[in-house]
């Protein structure tokens, strides 16, 4: 939030303070030096995330000075610390008016303030948009599973798209009402049976119940179609507690503890053997632990993530009847310049990332299937592994970030469910590349 020091600002300090003071010059220096000074232990308590104290100085500086831009600045900074957006809304917007007013002498303080205000904006309304292309090895619909339940064996182009909003109308300091909705799809170039369509929206509500623990109740609703034929309706409840860990000055240190529990109603909404149908209620159990790790800029950090989670399937059918486990690792750290690692690694001023991840998904099912020759009870093993590197191309704090995303996902699928003529269905492996571009706003 805080990407100044008052080292850097205090020239424009001294262009504004004469604005305010009258007197004999010695009494002029002295009051812009007891700003100055003012102005840097503000800052510092709110790197110590102290924001009361800090607002404390503030007000103080703004009975001597209060057409100083710097002054609302760090107001922001200090109420987007208390977790009061609006607020913090309000007074970047005065800081850019003061300013502009001044005739806007600063372009580096225009760009923080209106950067810090787009972020903390962001707390409760935010827009997202992605469009991308990819190449797949071995077009799969997975039909709101882990296993392919369509296998084409063939390779195909596909276009996909995810819009994403969000808005908050109710923040607090400790609480938090968020309404979603999103709408995405993919549609292949030739085998287009396997064109996908969902729309969704959700509810959550967050409070922090103590500083260090927040409750979540998240409500989520699906609806899939495949090939412009409706396809799956899914709602499901999510509470989850997550603890959150005292900040530390360790190279490999805890963030957060997130534990969650998850029910869900499936409804297929297409007619089928009754033995195979698929409608009934999912039960998830989660732990995600995630750890962060220092750099070679100390500025700059990475996420490392690592999860558990164990999911009971039981449908009004037999066949698809399950115990599933999944396991996580997930890795997240700027690439950085290795002769400056003050900068990006391609373009030194914007955010270069890699996101990688791997993960194991083990499902033992509970009934004889009735697809298998022998009729044995299904098993399935699937080893996942992506990689997605990140170049931020625009980043304008008015009008969004635009990023590239280069993106490689491999996957391979074990069943020993064979069929009559000795096939193996459920078993296949494949490889999805492509570019994708996202607008943030």
């Amino acid at each position: 939030m805080l990407k100044s020091t008052c080292c850097r600002h205090g020239v424009i300090f001294i262009c504004t303070l004469g604005l305010a003071f009258t007197g004999t010059q010695a009494q002029v220096t002295e009051k812009k030096s007891d700003i100055l000074q003012s102005i840097d232990t503000a800052e510092k308590h709110l790197r110590l995330n102290q924001p009361r104290d800090a607002l404390h100085v503030l007000d103080t500086i703004e009975r001597n000075e209060p057409h100083n831009p710097w002054l609302w600045y760090f107001r922001g900074a200090a109420y987007t610390q208390l977790h009061d957006p609006h607020r913090a809304v309000d007074m970047f917007d005065t800081g850019l008016q003061k300013l502009h007013d001044l005739g806007d002498p600063d372009p580096t303080l225009d760009r923080l303030i209106r950067q810090a205000r787009r972020d903390v904006r962001r707390e409760y309304f935010f827009l997202s948009w992605q469009f991308g292309l990819a190449h797949d090895s071995n077009a799969t619909f997975e039909g709101g599973g882990q296993t392919g339940d369509f296998v084409s064996g063939k390779a195909d182009e596909v276009a996909a798209t995810t819009l994403l909003l969000e808005y908050a109308p109710f923040i607090t300091a400790t609480e938090k009402f968020t309404i979603g909705a999103r709408a995405g799809g993919s549609r292949h170039f030739r085998i287009n049976e396997f064109d996908y369509q969902q729309y969704g929206g959700y509810f959550r509500y967050d409070r922090h119940v103590t500083d260090d623990w927040q409750l979540s109740l998240l409500y989520n609703y699906d609806i899939d179609y495949l090939e412009r034929e409706s396809f799956l309706s899914n709602h499901s409840f999510s509470p989850s507690l997550t603890y959150y860990w005292p900040k530390q000055n360790n190279q490999l240190r805890p963030t957060e503890t997130l534990f969650e529990y998850r029910i869900e109603l499936r409804d297929f909404l297409f007619d089928i053997d009754p033995l195979l149908d698929r409608d009934g209620i999912a039960h998830a159990a989660a732990i995600t632990q995630k750890f962060s790790f220092a750099m070679a800029d100390p500025s700059k950090s990475g996420s490392l993530t690592l999860g558990y989670q164990f999911t009971s399937i039981a449908t009004q059918g037999t066949e698809f009847d399950r115990l599933t486990h999944d396991f996580l690792i997930g890795m997240e750290f700027p690439l950085l310049n290795s002769h400056d690692p003050t900068k990006y690694l391609l373009i030194p001023d914007k955010k270069l990332s890699a996101h990688i991840k791997a993960q194991w998904h083990i499902a033992d099912y509970r009934e004889a299937s009735i697809i298998d020759r022998d009729g044995d009870e299904r098993h399935d093993f699937i080893t996942a592994a992506g990689v997605v590197l990140s170049q931020l191309l625009i980043d304008d704090p008015d009008d969004g970030e635009l990023l590239l995303h280069l993106i490689f996902n491999w996957s391979d699928t074990k069943s020993n469910v064979r069929t009559a003529d000795r096939s193996t269905p459920f078993t296949y492996d494949k490889i999805v590349a492509g570019l994708q571009v996202q607008w943030r706003f």
